[in-house]
């Protein structure tokens, strides 16, 4: 079986410079205000990362690159 895909240095530390501004956990319809941006649940938050939020809980956040690696940024 082939070893799990080790998080990307880059887009950890991407994800430890986002300013949160403001958390709405609703669910499926959470709302997080970065970098002066609303993003809502499966939102790109970088393209050229492939950086994905795909959960909102209130004292984080949950992302997942491209490659299905998972980032948590606590708040």
């Amino acid at each position: 079986a082939p070893a799990p895909a080790r998080p990307d240095e880059k887009i950890t530390a991407f994800i430890g410079t986002l300013r949160v501004a403001g958390v709405r956990a609703l669910g499926e319809d959470s709302r997080v205000l970065i970098n002066d941006r609303v993003y809502r649940v499966n939102d790109v938050i970088d393209r050229t990362l492939g950086v994905r939020l795909v959960k909102v809980e209130p004292g984080s956040l949950h992302f997942v690159d491209a490659r299905g690696v998972a980032y948590v940024k606590y708040l």
